[in-house]
């Protein structure tokens, strides 16, 4: 009764469409879907006959959310990290004979691109020897971007296509996870369908510093803000008209950068472009192998003072927090920084800097635009950017390993 209720609400909201190349399997199956929209598991569950037992990040949620999560058959996983105890939990409901939905790309993506599979689907499927379906969604990211503070209205299609258990067993898991990304790709922006599809609400420019960090009129970091329609930067005062579909217009004044804009992608692409020249040009901080220790809590003396050389990325106002088995650590509040060879946090405390190597900080994810984490070492690390954006930090990181550049 609670999905019958609360299915037709989502569906007629979204104004969701179904499409089904093939009949949902009789028997139990492995529901995959490319992942955008936070309500995703009810638009495609409402579709569908079966309850479907959702392996879901259910970190950084409120409480009442976490309980209703549980309520309808969802089970938790670590974001972003391995997580051994929710692959045993699902190879067991498996085994019982139950209907299982997992999202591959294991994270919503922030600017519409579909992530990449995680490894290892291609395996868990032949463990579990049930039928696939699979669920490409459209329109889901223009629907709710991650970004965002409110949801448009325009439409929301679900294409349904089934894999049979022979075709799971018979496939290499190599081909087989080639045959579910290439068909769960789905890229709202760069889809035809839905360029005269309008995505309609009232402030779609709100949240939009959580995406955007970098002002391509003067350069100012963290300082793009957005309200109603209208995306400005505080320092240069440079405004954009932005529509629900992403597409972009600017106001007066604006340099020829970022006049240039036709729509979000082409900023976010010119913020990728800006951190790889950034990470090409940086220099070393100078920090010896010997200077990263296994838990970077405590105060750092091998850290260079402030007149060493320019940071790739700077966030202010950062608090740094570090879980244990007694709860959470508070290390401080002050300035994140990433070099080349190095991620460092200044403390506002006289003498206080942990330093992190970079290419040793895993699975930085991000909660629900609250906070971050990371691992190193033993520990698990939160940040809390107070307004910062998040974004920038797991694009940087992403892409200082990308470049194989030495630490």
């Amino acid at each position: 009764m609670l999905r019958r209720i609360r299915g037709r609400d989502l569906l007629t909201r979204y104004n969701v469409v179904p499409r089904f190349l093939d009949p949902e399997p009789r028997e139990p199956y492995v529901l995959l879907g490319n992942h955008a929209h936070r309500r995703d598991p009810w638009v495609i569950g409402s579709l569908l006959t079966r309850t479907i037992r959702y392996m879901a990040n259910l970190e950084g949620t409120n409480p009442a959310l976490a309980v209703f999560a549980g309520l309808v058959g969802a089970y938790g996983k670590r974001k972003g990290a391995p997580d051994y105890a929710a692959l045993k939990r699902t190879l067991d409901l498996g085994r019982a004979g139950e209907t299982l939905g997992i999202f591959p790309e294991g994270d919503r993506t922030w600017d519409g691109r579909p992530l990449p599979i995680r490894p290892g689907l291609g395996k868990l499927l032949r463990a579990l020897g049930l039928p696939v379906l699979l669920a490409r969604q459209e329109g889901s990211y223009l629907t709710g971007p991650r970004w965002a503070e409110s949801e448009r209205r325009g439409r929301w299609t679900v294409e349904f296509r089934a894999l049979p258990r022979d075709a799971v067993l018979d496939e290499a898991p190599e081909a087989l996870e080639r045959t579910i990304r290439d068909y769960l790709s789905a890229d709202d922006l760069e889809n035809p369908s839905l360029r005269e599809v309008r995505f309609e609400c009232p402030a779609p420019a709100a949240g939009i510093g959580r995406l955007l960090w970098l002002c391509p009129s003067c350069g100012g970091e963290d300082s793009v803000e957005g309200a109603g329609f209208r995306i400005r930067c505080r320092v240069c005062g440079a405004s954009w008209i932005v529509d629900g579909n992403q597409r972009l217009e600017p106001e007066s004044p604006a340099e020829p950068t970022g006049a240039a804009f036709s729509g979000l992608r082409d900023w976010t692409d010119y913020q990728r472009g800006e951190l790889a020249r950034r990470i090409s040009e940086a220099a070393p901080l100078g920090i010896p192998s010997a200077g990263f220790g296994p838990d970077p809590g405590s105060s750092a003396s091998s850290v260079p003072g402030t007149e060493g050389p320019r940071p790739i990325l700077l966030s202010r106002g950062v608090e740094l927090r570090r879980r244990t088995d007694r709860g959470e650590e508070l290390l401080g509040r002050g300035d994140l920084q990433l070099f080349r060879d190095a991620l460092v946090f200044r403390s506002s405390k006289v003498g206080g800097a942990a330093v992190f190597d970079p290419a040793r900080v895993l699975y930085f994810v991000d909660h629900f635009n609250v906070y971050s984490e990371f691992s190193y070492g033993r520990f698990r690390y939160k940040l809390y950017f107070r307004g910062g954006n998040a974004y920038k930090w797991i694009e940087a990181l992403e892409a200082l390993r990308g470049t194989g550049v030495p630490t």
